[in-house]
């Protein structure tokens, strides 16, 4: 005895279902339609990936140029506070002691360009009273050169009036070391002024 009587027979079409039939054609169409859905699908994941990659490489690139910037500024602001006291010392002690030494010499060169220009013509030199004798020491050991040194005791140390014929100079190293420590204080400044403002 057979038990097919108790199942259920596919074999015949559901009432109300029409039967659809595919062709090969039809079949190609659902395979590249299938294919599109899924390329579109992962190159919008890629897209997708590689934009989320850029945005932490730009956020970590930000981050760590931000990170240097600080240690720049920082060890740039550390450096100037070391820096100021040796600027400083150099400017009150040494180019005093400096200009001091060379006045002299100084004085000699433009003598030699200033006489360059004015070939035959009486030679000035106005310095102050402390330094009139170093002076023509300097310039005319041996009495060659014919310099006319005078004393004026309205001159500081450091300070020179040259006149060659119709031309004339004035020296100034007092006025000279003063300005640069102008400049060396008001860079000082500036430099803890940002440190301390950011």
């Amino acid at each position: 005895m057979s038990i097919a009587h108790l199942l259920e027979d596919f074999s015949l079409p559901f009432e109300g279902v029409p039967q659809v039939t595919l062709t090969e054609d039809d079949i190609e169409d659902q395979r590249l339609a299938s294919f599109e859905q899924g390329y579109s699908a992962g190159w919008e994941d890629a897209v997708k990936a590689q934009d989320q990659e850029t945005h932490r490489i730009s956020a970590t690139l930000g981050s760590n140029l931000e990170d240097l910037s600080f240690t720049y500024h920082e060890a740039l602001s550390h450096m100037n506070e070391c820096l100021a006291p040796l600027m400083k010392a150099v400017v009150d002690q040494v180019l005093p002691e400096a200009m001091s030494a060379t006045f002299g010499l100084h004085l000699a060169d433009e003598l030699s360009d200033m006489a360059r220009e004015q070939v035959d013509q009486p030679v000035f030199l106005i310095v102050s009273p402390g330094e009139k004798e170093a002076v023509e020491s300097i310039l005319n050991p041996d009495g060659s050169l014919p310099v006319l040194v005078r004393a004026d005791p309205l001159l500081g140390v450091g300070q020179a009036h040259i006149r060659v014929g119709e031309v004339e100079r004035e020296i100034d190293c007092g006025s000279m070391v003063d300005s640069l420590r102008q400049a060396v204080e008001t860079f000082t400044f500036h430099n803890e002024k940002e440190r301390q403002h950011g």
